[in-house]
């Protein structure tokens, strides 16, 4: 794939960040011209005036839930080329990654090295998978109950751990009350809890990003 006269757009909400993926762009790829966004909503106005190839794309932004930000893009933009980096561990999203068409993940807890050949190879070729992941797929005793729920049944559960109620959640999302209250009742049936306070201690227990 030719970088040139492409354009590569950072969206993360923590400056540093930013600049350090900048910063690890060697020179081969030098002819990307480079934007960046602070947050879901500044995202969309760029995406409204720029022609993006690729994204570099956080999924946990204070305005946003878990994955409507890639959700976003995959439905307006399907053309674009998308990169997750993103604390959230693989196994609780990747696979719903993957099936929804994400061309690339990677950890923030990857090495400087790591990092800076991922973006490289993600600009070049279009695509980066780490080797780490292809082993977890093949483990099927890497279970963790998070990883049966779908992907709004994901974004429904991350709402409700960051105190949101119902009535917000549909509002959020668009869709009606009865549709959450369906959804949250899904989440507590596949991770075998009752309540709100049980879906908490098991996020703890497995690490579920808030």
């Amino acid at each position: 794939m030719n970088p040139y006269g492409q354009t590569l757009l950072l969206t993360d909400d923590h400056v540093i960040v930013r600049k350090g993926i900048i910063a690890s762009i060697q020179n081969g790829n030098t002819s990307f011209k480079i934007l960046e966004a602070c947050d879901f909503c500044s995202m969309k106005q760029m995406l409204e005036k720029k022609v993006v190839s690729h994204l570099i794309l956080d999924l946990k932004m204070d305005d946003c839930s878990l994955l409507e930000p890639f959700n976003f893009v995959r439905q307006h933009y399907p053309d674009t080329l998308v990169m997750v980096m993103t604390a959230t561990p693989f196994i609780l999203i990747g696979e719903t990654l993957l099936k929804a068409g994400v061309s690339g993940y990677l950890s923030k807890q990857a090495t400087v090295d790591e990092m800076t050949y991922a973006i490289n190879h993600f600009l070049k070729h279009g695509t980066y998978l780490p080797p780490s992941i292809r082993r977890i797929k093949e483990e099927n005793d890497l279970y963790n109950p998070f990883s049966a729920l779908s992907d709004r049944e994901l974004v429904v559960a991350d709402c409700l751990l960051k105190g949101m109620m119902v009535k917000q959640i549909a509002q959020r999302l668009n869709i009606s009350v009865t549709a959450v209250s369906t959804y949250k009742a899904r989440v507590l049936n596949k991770l075998k809890v009752d309540s709100l306070m049980g879906i908490g201690q098991m996020a703890n227990l497995f690490s579920f990003p808030r």
